[in-house]
């Protein structure tokens, strides 16, 4: 083998070497590219995750806030419609005095009071006593009709009762009476306020029947 011979084989080897070099580091770079290209989309599918995760995570929030507000917004809007409704309400009672039949509603409140104390049916005809507390105004309009009040409750429980006036009287605005037993232990009020008050629940009821039907409240 001649000195051309042996050069040509060592550069053949070296070329060899090189390519086989260079194909390892092709081999290298593609692996890594690859494996950075799957690392790449592991961090884009986790990053999409985690947005998608929060952004149902804002939604849900915003919902549960939309649905609070509406819910506020409603019950502020039905606690309106009620306190309008009552205060016209109360502004017709307001003059019940000027009604010509306020006397007649004077008589019922008194019967009706008279039962809200326990005098009924069951009381084996002992005569009751009980004293009218109201306003003087009121006491002129029931002293007239006091002996035909206590002949009606009389007839409808069949026990006596006798009726008088109390020393207190209430406020010269004041509309109804208020009634109490004979030992000043026990009253029920009658007055406008009181069964305006006991009425304002079926005001509410009516209310948000009608004007709200299907309302949780």
């Amino acid at each position: 083998m001649n000195q051309q011979q042996i050069i040509e084989d060592i550069q053949a080897h070296v070329k060899k070497e090189a390519d086989s070099i260079t194909q390892q580091k092709v081999m290298s770079l593609v692996q890594r590219r690859k494996s950075m290209e799957q690392n790449l989309a592991s961090i884009t599918a986790e990053a999409d995750a985690k947005i998608a995760e929060e952004e149902n995570r804002i939604n849900s929030r915003w919902a549960r806030h939309i649905l609070q507000e509406e819910r506020r917004v409603n019950l502020a809007l039905q606690d309106r419609v009620v306190r309008t409704v009552n205060d016209r309400a109360w502004s017709r009672l307001k003059i019940l005095r000027e009604n010509p039949e306020y006397s007649e509603f004077l008589r019922d409140w008194i019967i009706e009071a008279a039962i809200g104390l326990g005098y009924g049916l069951d009381s084996g005809g002992q005569q009751a006593e009980a004293r009218i507390r109201c306003s003087r105004k009121d006491r002129n309009l029931i002293q007239i009709d006091l002996s035909e009040i206590q002949e009606r409750f009389l007839a409808l429980t069949d026990r006596p009762i006798n009726l008088g006036f109390d020393k207190e009287v209430l406020p010269p605005d004041s509309i109804g009476i208020i009634l109490i037993d004979a030992a000043g232990r026990i009253a029920y009020s009658n007055t406008l306020t009181d069964r305006f008050r006991r009425a304002s629940q079926d005001i509410h009821r009516l209310v948000m029947e009608r004007i709200f039907p299907g309302s949780s409240e």
